[in-house]
């Protein structure tokens, strides 16, 4: 009896945001890897809980989602054009779309009115982001980037979680191949076949990085690192501001702040560490590492100290273009 009470209250939930649509002012959609800290930045963002925030909407184990034909870091261009999930896409950037795991953050419905601006946070999404900002233009994307060691390190503590294990299945998106990755092909075979599971992460991290760096303007996409967040929260913050045009003014230290001090409810761990990942490695580790970061141009992204490299980054977005 009680399954079936929130089947319908489902029901009636998504038929009210499907077709009850609220207008939002403004649309942050924060994409980036698993375990980059995806969770974290967008509570800050969202630190006075004006945002309707969106938990990973874009979940290949969302029914509507795997219906459409999406799935982990799917890959879409003009050529591999899909309506369906174009059109799933578009709703639910819009708001038109309810998950109960996804609207966890929000108030009842009664309440959707107070929130003037919506922000949405994906983990899967960094490879259709492009095509899909481009028929959603009033979107404003942000790609949070984070150390790969420290993310490969935190997916190997969480292996039995949703992620992408091997980058072989790169390889059966033949319009990606064709488009970004075939210059990486025997890369990703010999990484597949023989790398560890660090090597593995570290290529699946390397793509979905490379791939919408390659593929956005510099005006059209805010690039963020997570150890800036860890350093200067609200210089970050106001990175955010002036990109969207919204004011997200703190009053007092925004390091005092609950949300900034809490690590989000996905962590593992309970520090804030930007190179507590150079202990858990060895040499024979980082150099195979190092190697793959280096054919995608990743490999001085971060300094000794594990501190973002800002030219680095300009570098790649500049050459890219």
């Amino acid at each position: 009896m009680e399954l079936r009470k929130q089947r319908l209250i489902k029901i009636f939930v998504t038929y009210i945001y499907k077709y009850y649509p609220k207008q939002y002012d403004k649309t942050i959609w924060l994409i980036g890897s698993g375990r980059s800290g995806t969770t974290w930045v967008s509570s800050l963002i969202n630190f006075n809980n004006s945002f309707r925030e969106l938990f990973e909407p874009f979940h290949p184990s969302y029914s509507e989602l795997s219906a459409v034909g999406f799935c982990q870091h799917k890959y879409l261009n003009d050529a591999n054009d899909n309506i369906a999930i174009e059109t799933l896409s578009s709703q639910i950037l819009k708001g038109n779309f309810y998950q109960k795991r996804s609207e966890e953050a929000n108030r009842f419905i009664w309440q959707r009115p107070r929130y003037k601006n919506m922000l949405i946070k994906d983990i899967f999404t960094n490879l259709l982001a492009y095509q899909i900002c481009k028929t959603n233009k009033y979107v404003k994307p942000v790609l949070l980037i984070r150390n790969p060691f420290s993310v490969a390190l935190s997916k190997s503590r969480t292996k039995d979680w949703y992620w992408m294990t091997d980058p072989i299945d790169f390889l059966n998106q033949k319009e990606l191949m064709n488009d970004f990755l075939n210059p990486f092909e025997n890369l990703i075979k010999d990484i597949s076949k023989n790398g560890t599971h660090l090597d593995k992460q570290i290529l699946i991290w390397s793509i979905i990085n490379y791939v919408p760096l390659k593929q956005f303007k510099g005006n059209e996409l805010l690039v963020t690192f997570y150890e800036d967040w860890v350093i200067n929260p609200e210089k970050e913050l106001n990175r955010i501001q002036e990109f969207v045009k919204l004011d997200l003014s703190v009053n007092g230290d925004f390091k005092d702040f609950k949300k900034f001090k809490k690590p989000s409810k996905t962590s593992v761990t309970n520090n804030f560490s930007i190179s507590n990942w150079k202990s858990q490695i060895n040499q024979e580790q980082l150099k195979s590492a190092s190697d793959i970061l280096e054919r995608f141009g990743f490999k001085e992204l971060y300094d000794e100290n594990s501190i973002p490299n800002h030219f680095i980054l300009e570098s790649l977005i500049e050459e890219n273009k």
